[in-house]
């Protein structure tokens, strides 16, 4: 997706076994992404970079061979109840200044931690549940403690 001004609908659809990501945003890339089964894939379910923006809600993001979300290189992202669980590594992996909001995730039985944060990324996580992932609920590194605001989130 790189629409920066009216991105697209993409909703209702069965994204799977794909080379690269399910769902690659960049540049500005705007869009909701709504309903979808986004499963098997290679890299991550979506991936989200140089201030792509989209909203994902209400997915269903899982059995990723790499990350479930990731987001980098200063992506943004609205993530609002979606299931993301079963990848081979994080649920959400945030890096390199990207920003999300997550809200009412359910993000379990990953591989790593349900939420990695680290090298510079930020970001707002609210209601979300972490639970059931093998290496934690969440995994900030220090450097970015300030940049991320936790709230109300099912932690284990």
């Amino acid at each position: 997706i790189n629409a920066e001004y009216m991105g697209p609908i993409v909703t209702n659809n069965d994204i799977h076994d794909n080379k690269q990501a399910g769902i690659f945003c960049c540049d500005r890339g705007k869009g909701t992404i709504k309903g979808n089964m986004i499963h098997d894939n290679t890299k991550a379910g979506v991936l989200i970079k140089t201030q792509g923006n989209p909203t994902l809600q209400g997915n269903i993001i899982y059995r990723g061979k790499e990350t479930g979300v990731y987001i980098f290189d200063g992506g943004l992202g609205e993530l609002e109840d979606n299931d993301i669980y079963e990848n081979q590594n994080a649920g959400v992996l945030v890096t390199t200044t990207g920003k999300p909001r997550l809200v009412r995730n359910r993000i379990l039985r990953n591989k790593y931690e349900g939420v990695w944060i680290c090298k510079k990324g930020e970001g707002y996580l609210e209601g979300n549940d972490l639970r059931y992932n093998t290496k934690g609920a969440i995994d900030i590194n220090e450097e970015c403690k300030p940049n991320v605001e936790l709230l109300d989130n099912i932690l284990e």
